[in-house]
């Protein structure tokens, strides 16, 4: 696990929170919001099918390291530093009475409906803190931004299923 998930899926706690606190379902139960660690869990990548009765019991939002690049810089043993982090938000619709997902907002939470939506709600987590993001390992990596890039919502090819990915890309420096 790197340091820049963990952020990442901290990031994602008040969200967590405020989700549980807002929306109900039809049985007046708190909608459920889990965090994954996807390089430890292979929940997310799974097909629908398979995790169907996972999604009855809440909607995921998880987090996986892709991939780090290094790049010196000057004179020195320095290097530039890009670390990019894959998050994915899947749900299923509470239509039916077995999932998390609402689109009206009434008995779940909206996918991605503007401000209300789970997908804007994650983002806005994100982009709070994109200038000088403190997700770091040590004192000798520091990143001066963040940006949302490879942003793709797959919800439609399905009829109940919900999905969307992105990738979260921390630009910075590493003294050597």
């Amino acid at each position: 696990m790197t340091a820049e998930l963990d952020w990442v899926l901290s990031q994602f706690a008040s969200v967590v929170d405020d989700v549980a606190n807002q929306y109900t379902l039809e049985s007046g139960d708190p909608v459920q919001l889990e965090r994954v660690n996807r390089d430890e869990s292979r929940i997310l990548e799974q097909d629908v099918q398979s995790i169907r009765g996972d999604l009855e019991k809440a909607a995921f939002v998880g987090a996986t390291h892709v991939d780090t690049v290094r790049d010196p810089v000057g004179t020195e043993y320095d290097a530039s530093r890009e670390v990019v982090v894959g998050v994915r938000v899947t749900g299923l619709t509470s239509q039916g009475s077995y999932g998390h997902i609402d689109p009206s907002g009434d008995e779940g939470i909206p996918f991605d409906n503007g401000t209300d939506g789970l997908v804007n709600r994650l983002k806005d987590a994100l982009w709070s803190e994109r200038t000088w993001p403190d997700a770091g390992p040590d004192p000798s990596v520091y990143y001066t931004d963040l940006e949302l890039q490879n942003e793709a919502n797959t919800s439609q090819q399905y009829a109940d299923f919900y999905r969307a990915d992105w990738d979260v890309v921390f630009d910075g420096y590493e003294e050597l």
